[in-house]
C-alpha cells in the first residue's frame, strides 16, 4: 500500500505548477466573464448605439433632373462596435440613401419602395433599420 505521504510528495513541482497553472486559467476565465467590455475581439466588448431619425439621402444617376419625395423621410437605426469607436461616432457620420440610379429619366409618376442602404465607418457593424424600407414617389418638373 502507498502511504498518503507518498502520493502527496511524489512530483510535488509538477503538481503545484499545474495546480497554480489551473488557477490562472481560472482567474482568467472569471474576469472575462465579471467584466466582458475588457476583452478585444470577437464582439465580446461591442456596445450598442442608436440614431434616431436619420435623414434619408436619395442617389440618382446625373441624368435624373426630377425631384423625388420619400416617405418616411428619416429612419431609426441601431449599430454595434467598439465602445471607444462608438464614443466619437455621431449621426453626420452615418450616410443613409436609397438608389435611385436605375430609374428611368422620362417616367411618369411613379412610387416605388425602395430598400434603405446604409454605409458606416469602418469597425462599426449595422444591426437594425427601422423601417427597412421606404417609398420613393417621383415628381416631374
Amino acid at each position: 500500500m502507498i502511504s498518503p505521504r507518498k502520493i502527496f510528495f511524489h512530483n510535488f513541482w509538477l503538481k503545484l505548477f499545474s495546480l497554480m497553472l489551473a488557477l490562472m486559467i481560472w482567474f482568467a476565465v472569471f474576469s472575462i466573464q465579471d467584466k466582458p467590455k475588457a476583452v478585444p475581439g470577437f464582439g465580446v466588448g461591442d456596445v450598442k448605439k442608436a440614431f434616431d431619425q436619420v435623414p434619408v439621402s436619395v442617389m440618382k444617376s446625373p441624368n435624373d433632373t426630377a425631384l423625388y419625395t420619400i416617405s418616411p423621410n428619416a429612419v431609426n437605426i441601431v449599430v454595434t462596435g467598439d465602445p471607444a469607436v462608438l464614443a466619437k461616432l455621431t449621426a453626420r457620420d452615418v450616410q443613409v440613401f436609397i438608389d435611385l440610379t436605375d430609374s428611368r429619366a422620362g417616367a411618369r409618376k411613379n412610387e416605388r419602395k425602395q430598400d434603405i442602404q446604409v454605409r458606416l465607418p469602418e469597425l462599426v457593424d449595422k444591426i437594425e433599420v427601422s423601417p427597412s424600407y421606404v417609398f420613393a414617389d417621383r415628381i416631374t418638373p
